[in-house]
């Protein structure tokens, strides 16, 4: 297919994961990224039973292919990356584009008339292992937390989940998909590891030791984490990270303290605490992805001033860094805000109008006040807020988010309204 005259690089219509990465989910259904949607309409096959350039040829992935070289709209499954766009925020696709575009630029020259590629060229893996998790994040599921299972059926039934999707699910039997790792573990640039959680994960240590015997610590090693577990069976990470060329980590922090404990359940905030400050001083590149919902919007100016003031997210460049820091960046390099769009309930859009006005006038004194004291853009702030603001309320959906919340306070022995007071009259 002729692609020579489009300028895809910089088209809104384009994204260059469709031709060097897959999302390969711990029941092997696979999608285009991690952002998409995870509803079965929406997966391009499953590695159980199908081989990755099979799945990357899948009659969907063509079409999205093609779609994309002929200029058409993006479809339905990548409207999360459109609505933070839309907001003024960064997003998966463009990062996706900036970054990988010029190393597959041939690849897509070259891509069939039917939108299919003769080249398994996958450059960067996000593949998630299992579900295995020592947390229950409120805005978890079983489906990727085995420490949820219990609570889960307890507050939404039995039936409210396929049973596929309770206890430890993982991709172990997966021979096929092993193989193919195998077999293309070289043509690999960045590998994304999450889960569940995956500094506990056998899977993880299985592939780090694969990188390892191979001597490929160029490979790029990025990580979705909860920082609360630096060792396993005798191995700390950090220093196995100090290894490999580069190393990011994306930790999943939504808030300090009590709010942590509250909304990252079973999680220790004093551990992970020092266990953050032990990944600063290791000099590991990192930001802070707080995942940003009803339990903790009115906490978010809070849990951002005890990250500065532990020197975790500063607006000077750190000492390890190679390059000056530009302020501008720090919503993506240092505080990386994470937006719920899923479950419905726990969204920002969920929230009334008074609670949503309440929000907003907290946020932006403190963001405003911030870039005056510190040069931190409120920019940073604004797409979030339109996000929360761009929908009238669910009142549906907050219902629903109330009765969650009550039964898993009483079930936790928690109390979310001890933490957030601006809900007590709703309540």
């Amino acid at each position: 297919m002729s692609n020579s005259t489009n300028n895809h690089k910089q088209s809104e219509h384009f994204c260059a994961a469709l031709w060097m990465h897959l999302h390969v989910l711990n029941d092997g259904n696979t999608y285009p990224c991690c952002m998409t949607p995870m509803e079965k309409k929406n997966s391009l096959g499953n590695v159980n039973d199908t081989s990755l350039f099979e799945i990357i040829n899948s009659e969907k992935a063509k079409s999205m292919r093609k779609d994309m070289l002929e200029g058409k709209p993006l479809p339905a499954s990548c409207t999360r990356c459109v609505s933070k766009e839309s907001s003024g925020m960064t997003s998966m696709r463009v990062g996706m584009n900036h970054h990988w575009y010029d190393q597959i630029e041939d690849l897509v020259e070259s891509t069939n008339e039917d939108g299919s590629v003769d080249e398994l060229r996958l450059l960067y893996w996000d593949f998630r292992f299992s579900n295995y998790c020592n947390l229950a994040c409120r805005t978890c599921s079983p489906l990727f937390s085995t420490s949820w299972n219990k609570d889960f059926i307890k507050v939404f039934g039995e039936n409210a989940a396929p049973p596929e999707h309770l206890g430890l699910i993982n991709l172990d039997g997966a021979t096929n998909f092993w193989q193919n790792i195998e077999e293309t573990i070289h043509t690999a640039k960045e590998i994304h590891f999450a889960g569940g959680e995956p500094l506990i994960m056998p899977e993880h240590w299985k592939l780090i030791e694969m990188l390892e015997e191979r001597n490929l610590y160029d490979v790029k090693l990025k990580y979705s984490t909860n920082a609360t577990m630096l060792e396993n069976k005798g191995r700390n990470i950090v220093d196995i990270w100090k290894k490999f060329k580069h190393v990011h980590l994306s930790l999943s922090i939504d808030g300090t303290g009590d709010l942590f404990e509250l909304v990252r359940h079973n999680g220790k905030w004093p551990k992970t605490k020092e266990n953050l400050l032990k990944i600063e001083e290791a000099g590991i590149d990192y930001w802070l992805h707080p995942t940003i919902s009803l339990l903790n919007i009115f906490r978010i100016d809070e849990m951002h001033r005890d990250f500065f003031e532990m020197g975790l997210i500063p607006i000077e460049k750190k000492a390890h860094e190679e390059y000056d820091f530009n302020p501008n960046f720090y919503f993506t390099s240092r505080f990386h805000i994470n937006p719920v769009f899923w479950p419905n309930y726990y969204a920002l859009e969920t929230l009334p109008n008074e609670l949503k006005q309440l929000a907003t006038e907290k946020i932006t004194k403190y963001g405003k006040q911030l870039e005056k004291d510190h040069g931190i853009p409120f920019s940073g702030w604004e797409g979030l807020l339109d996000i929360m603001n761009k929908k009238e309320g669910n009142p549906e959906q907050f219902k629903k988010f109330i009765k969650v919340t009550k039964d898993l306070d009483k079930l936790r022995n928690q109390d979310f309204l001890k933490l957030n007071p601006e809900f007590k009259s709703y309540f």
